[in-house]
């Protein structure tokens, strides 16, 4: 049902703020909780700006990639959280 949610977000303008609400993430702070973009944003620090994400196919590959590591090193510093945006294959 994500994927179909995912979807929704892109094709269906007029519902993309209610889909929104239904959509949950990983982060590089978060474990194996999920937490919704809204929580997220509500938790930024004053000076975060942007929102830093990442995409993959699963949540072990984005989070053992060579390039995550180095930048959720760096973020930790500064507390601020990598989003991991999950997009299975349905192929």
């Amino acid at each position: 049902m994500a994927n179909v949610v995912q979807l929704g977000i892109h094709e269906d303008s007029t519902n993309r703020k209610k889909l929104a609400d239904f959509l949950r993430f990983h982060s590089s702070q978060s474990g194996d909780e999920m937490t919704s973009l809204k929580d997220y944003v509500s938790r930024m620090k004053d000076n975060q700006k942007s929102i830093y994400f990442i995409t993959g196919e699963s949540k072990d590959a984005v989070e053992n990639s060579a390039f995550v590591e180095r930048l959720v090193l760096a973020l930790c510093l500064y507390r601020i959280a990598l989003f991991f945006f999950i997009l299975p294959s349905v192929l």
